[in-house]
């Protein structure tokens, strides 16, 4: 792996101490220390699994990352980038400093590197295409997310985290005419896979997804919380929309409470003029105090800001922490 990378890409060099190597599958426990050390000094709200960082290796066979070892061989930054074939096309970075080497230009060797394998990860595919490098402030920091302006990223979108209590649960209403929301089932998956390709042909959890490809990644999945909205108007079932939830017990301990997450909430442009989307909410707000949660929380883009804000604002929820996301087109 080394030798074909340095064909054409090349390590950053030794900095404060640290000495870069390339990234290899194998990394994936070396990543999530690094992970683990960023979120015990910066305490987020939550906390990152070893599962979500194997996510990282297996999204996608395109991807290629740096690890920063200290002098007697300890993991102490990474980047890793992955090609999103989208239009256009993307390059994903997520990486990470351990708080003892922050300020000694490591960040900026980093954002350098990232314009490089975004070259090196579009000619892998044999394209010179337009291509955007995408980075997220996860963790609220000024300097990171000044280093990526100065480096010519911009500000493209906002996510906002908002969550309500459970403790007075909204009335459930009628969805539309013939629609019923039902529990998750396994026999209409592949009918909501091919909603979600339909419903939202760009998002990540649907572009060009086969059934192997649905069906991965759901280690925190949670069925019980989750409903299908069916309209049987017709002859012909149709899926009018869906809901995807989540528990993330590696959360609970910090945030002091349990709580489910709704990961993915989609309803068919046919349908948006009806409450679907807010009875889909209000089944899995409902299903999870009779789990047990004390809260419900979710993630809503500033792409989908006003209409999302005002559908679970209105049912209760209310933002309480964001996240922007920056990007360069190359």
């Amino acid at each position: 792996m080394d030798s074909e990378f340095s064909k054409s890409l090349f390590l950053p060099y030794p900095v404060s101490g640290l000495t870069w190597k390339w990234m290899r599958a194998t990394d994936i426990d070396d990543v999530f220390s690094i992970i683990e050390q960023i979120e015990a000094k910066d305490n987020p709200p939550y906390r990152t699994t070893r599962d979500e960082v194997e996510q990282l290796f297996e999204q996608t066979k395109h991807w290629i990352g740096i690890i920063a070892t200290d002098e007697i061989g300890r993991c102490c930054a990474f980047v890793h980038a992955r090609l999103r074939i989208s239009s256009p096309l993307q390059i994903r970075c997520n990486g990470g400093i351990i708080p003892r080497y922050r300020g000694y230009s490591i960040g900026t060797q980093m954002i350098i590197w990232q314009e490089s394998a975004a070259r090196f990860l579009t000619r892998s595919i044999g394209t010179d295409s337009e291509v955007q490098i995408v980075c997220r402030n996860e963790y609220h920091d000024s300097a990171y997310s000044d280093l990526l302006l100065k480096a010519g990223y911009t500000s493209t979108s906002t996510f906002h985290e908002m969550r309500a209590d459970l403790d007075v649960l909204p009335t459930a209403e009628n969805p539309g005419p013939m629609i019923e929301i039902t529990a998750w089932n396994p026999a209409l998956e592949d009918m909501v896979r091919r909603a979600a390709l339909e419903f939202a042909p760009d998002a990540v959890h649907s572009k060009g997804r086969s059934m192997e490809q649905w069906m991965s990644n759901r280690n925190r999945f949670a069925p019980e919380l989750s409903f299908i909205a069916v309209d049987k108007s017709t002859d012909r079932t149709q899926i009018a929309g869906f809901l995807m939830a989540a528990k993330y017990p590696q959360d609970w301990e910090v945030l002091g409470w349990k709580e489910g997450y709704i990961d993915l909430l989609e309803v068919g442009v046919e349908w948006r003029n009806l409450p679907v989307g807010r009875e889909l909410v209000v089944a899995s707000m409902r299903a999870s105090e009779q789990a047990g949660m004390n809260k419900i929380a979710t993630g809503v883009s500033s792409r989908h800001e006003a209409s999302a804000a005002r559908l679970f604002g209105n049912l209760g929820f209310v933002e309480v922490s964001t996240q922007q996301e920056f990007t360069r087109t190359l």
